[in-house]
């Protein structure tokens, strides 16, 4: 996992915790988040299964509606 571009972070919790791995990743796209979802599952498909997922988009441009759509 460590070795991934996509994957920023990753946290394995010990206790009684509702999951046990929690990973950061940054993607442009769902299609990309798909891709890292299958690479990890090639990796650690025994021992990962997703079971919660949040995700948090972010517009990273504002200007991107028509002009005059707001008026």
């Amino acid at each position: 996992m460590t070795n991934h571009p996509a994957i920023i972070y990753y946290y394995k919790h010990i206790g009684q915790e509702n999951w046990d791995v929690d990973m950061g990743v940054i993607v442009k796209n769902s299609e990309e988040l798909r891709e890292v979802i299958i690479d990890v599952k090639k990796d650690f498909g025994e021992m990962i299964k997703i079971h919660d997922m949040f995700m948090n988009p972010r517009m990273i441009k504002d200007d991107v509606a028509p002009n005059g759509i707001f008026k």
